[in-house]
């Protein structure tokens, strides 16, 4: 057997063959490059960025804070509580109120009033945090605090706000 036989010619590859095998190698590449980009940063401090967006959401929450703890905060708590007439109205109340009028009754917030007269029980749900600080009573809702959290679980829109997104 002479070698011109025992080795057979190449077979010529199409043009898409050849761009895939281009496109797999440059795939291979660049996830090599993020795996070594990966083992590299193992254990090494956090960026400057990522400490600098944290320290955003530290003076935001603290701002938060700072406005819930307010005499203003507490007055408008109270004229929401006024407005809605005790009854919560979260989603799920206001749908149980409209299919059946006579639930009425479940659906109040219970409420306690301390010493000063300042009410107890509930929480106010801002429905945007464009105006906070200065919210409009059109921008809050009463809630039950059970049904406050649950919404706030689902949907996060404090979460949101101290992120930034």
């Amino acid at each position: 057997m002479t070698l011109a036989t025992a080795c057979p010619k190449p077979v010529k590859r199409s043009d898409s063959e050849a761009r895939v095998e281009k496109i797999v190698k440059a795939w291979a590449r660049t996830n090599r490059w993020r795996q070594q980009a990966i083992a590299r940063a193992k254990g090494k401090p956090r960026t400057k960025v990522k400490e600098r967006n944290e320290d955003r959401i530290a003076r935001k929450a603290k701002a938060y804070r700072t406005v819930i703890a307010s005499a203003g905060w507490k007055k408008l708590r109270r004229q929401v509580f006024e407005r809605d007439g005790g009854l919560c109205q979260c989603p799920d109340c206001i749908a149980l109120r409209k299919a059946h009028p006579e639930a009425i009754e479940s659906t109040l917030v219970p409420v306690w009033f301390d010493t000063a007269g300042r009410p107890h029980g509930f929480d106010v749900h801002h429905t945007t945090y464009v105006r906070f600080g200065r919210e409009e009573l059109s921008d809050l809702l009463l809630m039950k605090r059970s049904h406050h959290q649950k919404y706030e679980a689902l949907n996060g829109t404090r979460r949101r706000f101290l992120k930034g997104k």
